[in-house]
């Protein structure tokens, strides 16, 4: 299977170029570093031990923020992702701590001279970004690996059952696995036949610290009447779902702020808006709020977590599974979602057993919830406190599977030493 794949990804070569190009035009790639996916670089490796970590999305990058404030300060971290917002990150975040590169195709010839030019110690692999080649290539060349966070959705779990020795070949590049949830943790069991342990979630070791930007009075009036609601992460086309419970916000005297999990979509989503008449803006917190403000930068959302008591997470009313509750649960704020929630769906269905959170089915729904809950602050209250509670038990769970991380990198230190 694997030879086939090889074959496949040559013959390939011409469609990812011209996908290359594409996204290159939809500002979806750099094009100024789109020579790194092909495996070549600017960098020089450095001296001494060097730790590879790929976290394909900003999700995952976020996950491993906790991982890298670990290690910067004894090994050379090299990160790789693939998401031009991922990279916006890390840049903005962590650009003295870490290398960043884009991860190369996965062509033999790319994932070569990117591992030659390289050369790790050491591989951890975050969730589900699972390459063939690359990985293949990695245990071909010894290099020491860990699966951390590994999660198969349903649709994928169906899929791989077909696949079985292909998925198990997959996974043999890594030493151990471990799981992000006891449900993953069984489906990779069934799939590989292999032992997989799970010792917490490592994206519910990241809370994003609280930045702490200037609000003017204006803004102040209408935290203290607590009309301000949020929604995040949102995708493409949920705004156009939501619609009708953003209008209804905006009617009531409500301050909207929506951020988007693809910053770069902030334009098409103000077009939409004021195609409807109503009045929007991206984020200028020096200023008077619009009725809805779209927040289109990254590494602020606890601050404005702060602010609201309500928050609906986006990527659930559309086809993508849903995303983090555990941050806004530690901002003390009530948690809604729609259905499609199958990256998460251990998560949430802990929390709806200790009343942390609300899932909906439809817009419908949703209305009729978030007019209830406006009409009890008790609820919300009660809501919050609940959710408060599983973030930081979450949180201090996850601390175990750092400590496992860390004790794996240092056993390499050893053996190579």
């Amino acid at each position: 299977m694997i030879n086939l794949y090889k074959f496949l990804g040559y013959l390939f070569i011409p469609l990812i170029l011209l996908n290359t190009l594409f996204r290159i035009i939809i500002n979806k790639e750099d094009s100024k570093r789109v020579y790194e996916r092909f495996g070549f670089t600017n960098f020089q490796k450095p001296q001494g031990k060097l730790i590879w970590i790929h976290a394909a999305s900003v999700g995952e990058f976020k996950s491993a923020s906790k991982l890298i404030d670990i290690l910067y300060n004894k090994y050379n971290l090299l990160i790789t992702t693939t998401t031009l917002t991922a990279s916006n990150y890390a840049k903005k975040n962590f650009n003295k701590k870490i290398i960043h590169q884009f991860a190369p195709f996965d062509v033999s010839f790319c994932v070569n001279r990117f591992l030659n030019k390289w050369k790790p110690d050491c591989v951890i692999w975050i969730e589900s970004d699972l390459w063939p080649i690359t990985l293949n290539l990695i245990k071909r060349k010894s290099i020491n690996s860990l699966l951390v966070n590994s999660r198969i959705s349903p649709k994928s779990f169906k899929k791989w059952k077909f696949f079985k020795s292909f998925f198990t070949s997959i996974l043999s590049s890594f030493e151990e696995i471990y799981a992000q949830s006891i449900l993953d943790k069984e489906r990779i069991e069934f799939l590989s036949k292999r032992k997989i342990k799970f010792m917490g979630n490592l994206k519910l070791s990241f809370i994003e610290k609280k930045n702490e930007l200037n609000i003017s009075q204006y803004v102040k009036k209408y935290i203290d009447e607590k009309k301000i609601i949020m929604f995040a992460s949102t995708h493409h086309n949920e705004e156009k779902i939501l619609f009708s419970t953003i209008k209804n916000f905006v009617s009531k005297g409500f301050k909207v702020f929506i951020a988007p999990r693809h910053p770069e979509r902030s334009s098409q989503i103000k077009k939409f808006f004021k195609q409807k008449n109503i009045d929007c803006d991206t984020i200028d917190s020096t200023k008077q709020f619009k009725d809805i403000n779209i927040i289109n930068s990254l590494g602020e959302m606890t601050f404005f977590y702060d602010l609201c008591d309500i928050v609906i997470l986006g990527g659930s009313f559309v086809n993508k599974g849903g995303h983090n509750p555990i941050e806004v649960a530690h901002n003390n704020c009530v948690v809604i979602t729609g259905p499609n929630i199958y990256n998460w769906e251990n998560i949430y269905l802990e929390m709806l057993e200790i009343k942390g959170c609300y899932i909906v089915y439809d817009v419908k729904e949703l209305n009729f919830l978030i007019a209830k809950l406006l009409n009890n602050q008790n609820d919300i209250v009660k809501l919050k406190n609940n959710a408060k509670r599983f973030a930081i038990d979450n949180f201090q769970k996850s601390q175990k599977l750092l400590n496992q991380i860390e004790n794996f990198v240092k056993n390499i230190d050893v053996k190579s030493a």
